[in-house]
């Protein structure tokens, strides 16, 4: 009896031996379970802390870009604008030349009509005088012929 009580005895000690590492090993395994779940967490918060600030930068850059072509677009519309007025006051200048000149040469056109008024009228003066003097000389004058 004493070797099946001694193999019994060995049973129980290795019986709670196994036990008492399958116990161990369930704790180690719970822990690392447990550890990998807090560290998927931690990577997930990582992952979408990340994923958050990259979205922002990239907002952050459209925004940039965008107000980059505003005052891009704004600059060309005040260059168009500059552009214009100088456009416009040169062609005010060579307006008001052409209206100078316009006029200048209006007068200069009504001088030349009383010019060759006053030499027409001389003329016929000349003439008349000439044809009355051809007439008091018995000669034909140049208004006769014809």
């Amino acid at each position: 009896e004493s070797v099946a009580q001694q193999l019994k005895s060995e049973h129980a000690a290795t019986q709670a031996s196994i036990e008492e590492s399958a116990a161990a090993i369930k704790r180690d395994l719970q822990h690392q379970v447990s550890q990998s779940q807090s560290s998927v967490a931690n990577d997930f918060r990582t992952t979408m802390q990340a994923r958050e600030e990259k979205h922002e930068a990239q907002l952050r850059l459209l925004a940039e870009c965008a107000d980059e072509r505003a005052m891009v677009f704004a600059r060309c519309l005040d260059d168009d604008r500059h552009e214009r007025e100088h456009r416009q006051l040169g062609l005010q200048h060579e307006i008001r030349g052409c209206q100078e000149a316009c006029s200048t040469l209006k007068g200069d056109l009504t001088s030349l009509r009383m010019f060759l008024h006053d030499k027409h009228l001389e003329s016929s003066s000349r003439l008349n005088e000439d044809d009355r003097a051809a007439a008091r000389d018995g000669l034909m004058g140049p208004g006769i012929i014809g």
